[in-house]
């Protein structure tokens, strides 16, 4: 995210048009997925999540040394979008910046949902499921795991072009590692291996500090205490909580229990109840990596 918001703010103040500076950084943030892919690639499991969280904190101190591209401390101040003789901006022109996003979104969307249609996309269902079948098949491994890696930080780069010029103004602390954390959240709240997850993850995350904050009201007034200064950090604790309990209870995510209702009734009465039932995923060689 980071490296989408200072490229695609680095290239619209050399006069480069919006509308090429922002496909630019995707671009941009795909190529430096790819270079750094290829060496934490050959990690796995464990060590490849420690890796891409390591190099969350040392983006920060590469930002405040690349001063002369990010501003440092003070960091870079981002222009409203101009396309197509209309200005974009979130503060005067906020259903336009929306629709725009949307827009975005709905491109991505249906760009994912094409490429697992694809040649591509089933080489990285089949390493997911398997990484030793997929090499048993003839499958590149490491080629196709760079390629997952440069699309998946390209659309990111998009994500953090489109974040500078909603907050206008940022700097290191913008991208900080529970950023990360709450990315992450998203996905297995809502749904590993699913573009529905995605979806059903940012809008849980995204709605629950609002939803926490009118129970906490509605309980001030209630009970005339303030709950701000009894419970510091109840909503990190309760994201916590939440986490851990889908991870343990329902490891698809919101989506998988929809899957779940959506086959109960679609087979009722013959629906059974061990359908769902948990199997290991992983074959034995790949246990004892």
């Amino acid at each position: 995210m980071a490296v989408g918001a200072y490229s695609c703010v680095n290239l619209e103040q050399i006069n480069v048009p919006f509308w090429l500076a922002f496909p630019l950084s995707g671009l941009i943030t795909g190529l430096v997925g790819i270079i750094l892919a290829i060496p934490i690639l050959r990690l796995s499991g464990i060590y490849l999540a420690i890796a891409t969280m390591a190099l969350s904190l040392i983006i920060e101190d590469v930002i405040l040394l690349a001063e002369p591209w990010t501003g440092g401390v003070i960091g870079l101040y981002a222009q409203p979008i101009q396309l197509l003789g209309y200005e974009l901006d979130l503060y005067t022109h906020p259903a336009g910046f929306y629709y725009f996003t949307l827009g975005v979104v709905v491109l991505v969307t249906l760009a994912y949902a094409n490429l697992l249609r694809s040649r591509t996309g089933r080489a990285f269902m089949a390493i997911r499921d398997s990484e030793v079948s997929a090499k048993a098949m003839g499958i590149w491994v490491s080629y196709y795991k760079c390629i997952a890696f440069g699309l998946s930080c390209a659309v990111t780069g998009w994500a953090g072009a489109l974040l500078a010029h909603y907050l206008s103004a940022f700097n290191h602390e913008t991208f900080l590692i529970l950023t990360s954390i709450q990315l992450l959240m998203m996905v297995v709240i809502g749904g590993l291996g699913s573009i529905h997850g995605a979806f059903f993850g940012a809008v849980v995350v995204g709605m629950l500090p609002a939803l926490l904050s009118m129970l906490r009201e509605t309980w001030d007034q209630w009970s005339g205490m303030s709950t701000s200064a009894a419970l510091p950090g109840l909503e990190t604790a309760l994201f916590a909580t939440i986490l851990v309990l889908v991870i343990l209870l329902e490891p698809m995510g919101l989506y998988g229990r929809w899957v779940k209702i959506r086959t109960w009734f679609e087979l009722f009465p013959l629906y059974r109840k061990g359908m769902f039932k948990r199997h290991r995923t992983y074959l034995k060689t790949e246990r004892l990596r």
